[in-house]
């Protein structure tokens, strides 16, 4: 069983992540930098003071599979930030494009895992 901190602590990652999303899936070729400058630091700020926080030393061998989402999440997220960077300072529409699609792959991919998580 996950410890009630994890659990919280994910919960609340994935309701900001499922936010980001949702303006993601909102958002067209004309970036608003400022808007998502803000609404990223906000996602960030969370991930790094509730989820990078979290010890994994407090779980059991049982769950080792959550050790493993930990470790795809971290990697996940820095990708993002990466793909977010590019999106900001892209100035073809080709590329942007590209960037958003991949953002959203992300972006779903890290609620899957966070998801997987709280399930386990």
């Amino acid at each position: 069983m996950l410890p009630a901190s994890h659990s919280q602590a994910y919960q609340e990652f994935l309701v900001l992540l499922q936010k980001f999303q949702i303006y993601f899936d909102n958002l067209n070729i004309e970036v608003d930098t400022l808007d998502l400058n803000q609404k990223f630091s906000t996602l960030q700020k969370v991930f790094s003071q509730r989820i990078l926080a979290l010890t994994q030393e407090d779980l059991n061998d049982s769950l080792r599979q959550v050790k493993s989402l930990y470790t795809e999440i971290y990697r996940e997220f820095k990708l993002l930030t990466t793909d977010l960077l590019f999106l900001r300072t892209s100035r073809q529409t080709v590329t942007k494009q590209e960037r958003l699609t991949s953002i959203r792959d992300r972006l779903t991919k890290l609620i899957a895992y966070i998801e997987a998580i709280l399930n386990s």
